[in-house]
């Protein structure tokens, strides 16, 4: 007697550990660009905030390899952003203006 274990896709299990150091973030004309260079698959969540504390932007992607995730047309001009990227239990965040 076998046990069969079922998994759906939202119990992937993929490597969380400090690529996401290897992932930087900046705007360019109105647009958030992303640039990650990681050799395994990552799950990251993108959450943009903004000065007040509000979430204007929460995306999941699933990275690898050397590319980049362009966001078009969030920023307002002369605001102050922040934009958190998690991975597992890491999270890296940027200043984005």
């Amino acid at each position: 007697n076998k046990d069969i274990v079922v998994m759906d896709s939202t119990s992937l299990l993929l490597p969380t550990y400090d690529e996401i150091n290897d992932i930087s973030a900046y705007c360019f004309n109105d647009n958030i660009i992303v640039d990650y260079d990681v050799e395994k698959p990552i799950k990251i969540n993108l959450v943009l905030y903004n000065s007040l504390g509000k979430i204007v932007f929460s995306k999941e992607f699933l990275i690898s390899g050397n590319n980049s995730i362009n966001i078009p047309d969030l920023l307002t001009k002369n605001q102050i952003y922040f934009l958190v990227i998690n991975s597992g239990d890491n999270s890296k965040s940027f200043k984005l203006f």
